[in-house]
């Protein structure tokens, strides 16, 4: 009965809501360095974890990995990586494997075309229908979202993380050559920001947007006033080589 439900469940396509797959250029670049290490995927933070706080300087590369592997298998990450070794090579992820995972991964995509290496791996190995690729695309490239840089299966996430961390100009001037509009207000502001998402939404390939603000700041935020919101715009626009004393070239605020 057990083995009659997993086959049941496994048949089914899945919708991968996030994933941060390179696209075709960036894969051949890196196509032959690919390895063992190459399936770890979110696993390296367990391994940083297992390796502590003061980790030692050795060992380090795929003695590193041998060395923290045991202490990880077991982890959500590291049954993953187990799993997935064993469907796609019919392999144990081990130590002593590693040369042999290695081999049957470079011999699964040498001199293969590269949206034929995606097909295999992505649709028929994973049974994936759909990507939402969370790929740092912004809207100022849309060529970066078409067929020649993924697969027509593939679609976007909107991501400009530094606009909801801003604590100087950077983004705003990032967000003029996006848009090709002037931000001297924060009305002008806003709506270079829903430009710059329309933009992106005209490729028909983006469908989500991605607000990563938990990687570079806490995570409480207030209903400030637009009066208040008003005023730590100007000050971003405005900055004194000089504020209480200081000498500041950027970070006109802080992220709050």
């Amino acid at each position: 009965m057990a083995g009659s439900i997993r086959d049941f469940v496994m048949q089914h396509p899945i919708f991968c809501h996030h994933n941060h797959h390179c696209n075709f250029s960036d894969f051949d670049n890196q196509r032959a360095d690919f390895d063992f290490r190459s399936l770890l995927g979110y696993a390296d933070a367990d391994l940083d974890v297992a390796a502590g706080a003061r980790p030692p300087q050795t060992p380090q590369g795929s003695d590193r990995i041998a060395h923290l592997w045991p202490q990880i298998r077991t982890t959500g990450y590291g049954r993953a990586v187990t799993l997935a070794c064993r469907d796609i090579f019919d392999l144990d992820y081990s130590p002593e494997n590693f040369p042999k995972i290695t081999e049957a991964l470079q011999a699964a995509i040498k001199d293969k075309p590269t949206a034929e290496i995606y097909d295999h791996f992505v649709r028929q190995k994973a049974n994936t229908r759909w990507v939402l690729n969370d790929s740092h695309l912004y809207g100022n490239d849309p060529s970066a979202y078409g067929e020649d840089a993924y697969p027509t299966y593939y679609h976007f996430t909107w991501r400009m993380d530094d606009i909801f961390c801003m604590v100087d100009s950077n983004p705003i001037h990032r967000l003029e050559r996006d848009t090709n509009l002037s931000i001297l207000t924060l009305d002008h502001f806003v709506q270079a920001i829903n430009a710059s998402i329309d933009r992106a939404k005209q490729t028909a390939r983006v469908a989500a947007i991605k607000i990563g603000m938990a990687y570079t700041r806490d995570l409480t935020v207030t209903d400030p006033t637009r009066h208040q919101a008003e005023m730590a715009f100007s000050r971003i626009r405005n900055p004194k080589s000089w504020r209480d004393g200081i000498q500041q070239e950027t970070g006109a605020v802080n992220a709050a």
